[in-house]
């Protein structure tokens, strides 16, 4: 995605540079090749655009690389994040300890941060280890990433805080909670569990959250989103009064720092507050959970201010946007034959369709409502008139009762026998989204009624939130 739009236009727009198709993990080296092709190219030569007067010619440059942890190893060639000296950015080795009936690789806190890693050693190991022909401090030998103009393979590789926090440590500390196999344990809160969910499902989340809280008994299923609302939301509100009170201080420590670095804008005494809240965090962790959890997630959780002193807030450079189009990618194939192509020419034809539609509804109304209709997704946007407002959707019939015309004459309207139009959403000059009861939500209903009048060839538009009868 393009650094320099805006954050909602960029991730509307993202880039397929790759696409892989396979039974196996794609081999990095002939994967990413054209990529890196690509961007020796614009990065010297530059790329020609015009906007409405003037001629442009704009370098482009990689800035940062945001994987989850399989992919990242694959991508900088090193061990696997659960293998000895598996982190990309310090040189801790970790340690084998048992857990349960095998064993698992944990990174314990210690008294000291282990030495970070830098692209001068990364290259050095990356020598040695073709000379040894096996691995060395953790890195298997030299990345295709090298050859790209101003690209740090360690500091421009950044921490993703979709799959290290939501994914990772939040998941892990909710699994302890409230897992039967922890039911000795005594920050275990699983016996409480109807209780939770009862108070979770009475929070009425604003519209910026886009899932409802689910049950807790399902959580295996959550979403990122989900976990994400969990811990910066209802995670402290929930368990306040059932988990023993260090358990849930030492959980606002990680609620704290992550509220903090998915602000807008984080400043340097911000970001000093958070690594010291997040130190604090890891180091309670495993004495309070016991060394068997001190896993990858946790120790990832060091070096999150670090990328936050690099490139700025959390949300900038996180997986979100990449999974929601890995997720529309994965419906524009209905077939077992030449996927790759099928979503190829799909994807093209979406990236093509909205361009190729406005020029044509210029002459053609008749196929402006065609789209309206007929196409699922279609922006259906529609500036009222005489008023800031602006509506989601297209309007539908709908008849007041007695007690919403009722309502409606207290607010000075007179209405007489007018024709109603009603909206599912509209927008305010303010950016307030009103959501309408008139065409029920699918999973919620909200008591607001916006509606459209007209009385003797009169436009008049009543935006108002009253109690409607059942």
């Amino acid at each position: 995605m393009v650094n320099e739009l805006p954050y909602k236009i960029r991730r509307k727009n993202i880039f397929l540079e790759e696409l892989w198709f396979g039974r196996s993990k794609p081999d990095m080296y002939t994967f990413l090749k054209p990529f890196v092709s690509n961007m020796k190219q614009v990065s010297s030569e530059g790329v020609n655009w015009c906007d409405c007067t003037l001629t442009h010619s704009t370098k482009v440059f990689t800035t940062t690389c945001t994987c989850d942890f399989p992919a990242r190893c694959l991508v900088q060639n090193t061990s696997q994040f659960n293998g000895q000296y598996g982190c990309s950015w310090c040189l801790a080795s970790g340690e084998v300890h048992s857990v349960g009936r095998g064993y698992a690789r944990v990174y314990p806190a210690g008294n000291q941060l282990d030495a970070c890693r830098n692209q001068t050693d990364h290259i050095e190991h990356a020598r040695i280890a073709v000379e040894q022909n096996k691995p060395h401090m953790g890195v298997k030998g030299p990345s295709v990433l090298f050859l790209l103009m101003y690209f740090d393979i360690i500091n421009n590789v950044v921490v993703d805080y979709m799959h290290a926090v939501c994914l990772g440590v939040v998941r892990t500390v909710a699994g302890l909670w409230l897992d039967s196999s922890n039911h000795s344990e005594p920050f275990y809160i699983g016996r409480s569990i109807e209780q939770l969910d009862q108070r979770l499902k009475s929070i009425r989340p604003p519209s910026e959250v886009t899932r409802l809280p689910a049950s807790l008994k399902f959580r295996k299923n959550w979403k990122a989103s989900e976990w994400r609302a969990w811990l910066l939301h209802y995670s402290a509100v929930v368990t306040a009064g059932f988990l023993p009170k260090r358990f849930y201080e030492h959980n606002m420590l990680l609620v704290t720092a992550m509220h903090l670095l998915l602000a807008k804008n984080v400043d340097q005494n911000t970001i000093q507050l958070c690594e010291s809240l997040l130190i604090a965090f890891v180091v309670e962790f495993e004495a309070l959970y016991g060394k068997e959890c001190m896993r990858f997630n946790i120790h990832q959780l060091l070096h999150l201010t670090a990328c936050v002193k690099k490139w700025g807030p959390v949300w900038v450079y996180s997986a979100f946007p990449f999974e929601g189009m890995n997720g529309k990618l994965g419906k524009m194939f209905h077939g077992t034959q030449y996927v790759h192509k099928q979503i190829a020419e799909k994807f093209m034809l979406i990236r093509s369709l909205p361009s190729i539609a406005v020029n044509a509804f210029n002459t053609n109304t008749n196929l402006k409502k065609y789209f309206q209709v007929n196409v699922f997704g279609f922006d259906m946007s529609e500036a009222l008139p005489n008023e800031n407002l602006c509506s989601l959707g297209l309007p539908v019939k709908y008849i007041l009762n007695c007690a919403q015309s009722n309502a409606l004459g207290t607010l000075g309207i007179i209405l007489g026998r007018p024709n109603v139009q009603a909206y599912r959403k509209v927008v305010t000059n303010s950016g307030l989204i009103l959501v309408s009861q008139v065409i029920q939500h699918k999973k919620t209903k909200k008591k607001q009624l916006v509606c459209k009048i007209q009385r003797q060839q009169n436009w008049f538009i009543t935006t108002y939130s009253i109690s409607l009868p059942e």
